[in-house]
């Protein structure tokens, strides 16, 4: 697989930053991957791709960094694969990388998208969740499948931890049914996924087992 990373015809200078954050924004229209550094407490936006385009991209090719944290984003991705080679590429050797994702399970039928999904596919009522148009589907993975597209692209796994807790697809599910079928506004179903996204920040969740929802893998860049 051959990375795509735009360049200008002169390099730039590399620019070394602290650490990298991919995260997502969706819209009525469609979802994109944010890239944000932090560099001497200064926090940069690098720019966004839209989860439909085949590969990521950002605005240059010099950028290089110990740590990269991208919490709940392969999952919204054509291509997870050719995101993690640019999580490879942009890391210094030596450098982390810490990936979230929701995983399969017993209690991934639990998916407040996937069972909204699933009732509007039957029952014709409401629209289709945003987060899943572009997919089809709210994916989850299994552990092995991920460590091994981080081996694929040169990366060591070293942790792996399940957190999260399902009961946060209660009232998900809730605001979806509100926001698509009684009151037809989008903008309600976006408030609901900001809500869970800031309930699901950060990578201390509740530990629970088999009954977990994501899964968290670090994987380290071989130093050369």
């Amino acid at each position: 697989m051959t990375l795509t990373v735009p360049i200008d015809t002169s390099p730039p200078a590399v620019q070394a930053h602290d650490r990298i954050d991919f995260t997502t924004r969706t819209t009525t229209s469609h979802t994109a991957i944010l890239a944000n550094a932090v560099w001497g407490g200064e926090h940069l936006e690098l720019g966004s791709t839209r989860a439909a385009e085949p590969v990521p991209h950002l605005a240059t090719a010099s950028i290089v960094t110990p740590r990269i944290v991208a919490l709940d984003v392969l999952e919204h991705v054509v291509d997870e694969e050719a995101w993690i080679a640019c999580f490879a590429h942009l890391l210094a050797p030596g450098g982390s990388l810490t990936i979230r994702v929701p995983v399969e399970g017993p209690v991934a039928w639990l998916d407040a998208l996937n069972i909204f999904r699933y009732v509007q596919d039957v029952t014709g009522l409401g629209k289709q969740p945003l987060e899943t148009k572009m997919k089809g589907w709210h994916r989850h993975y299994r552990r092995t499948g991920l460590e091994g597209m981080l081996e694929r692209a040169g990366l060591k796994p070293v942790e792996v931890t399940r957190s999260g807790s399902p009961h946060h697809d209660i009232p998900h599910l809730g605001a979806l049914a509100w926001g698509t079928i009684v009151v037809g506004d989008r903008e309600t179903e976006l408030r609901a996924g900001e809500r869970r996204k800031q309930a699901e920040a950060g990578t201390d969740l509740p530990r629970l087992g088999p009954l977990s929802t994501k899964v968290t893998i670090r994987a380290t860049k071989p130093r050369e």
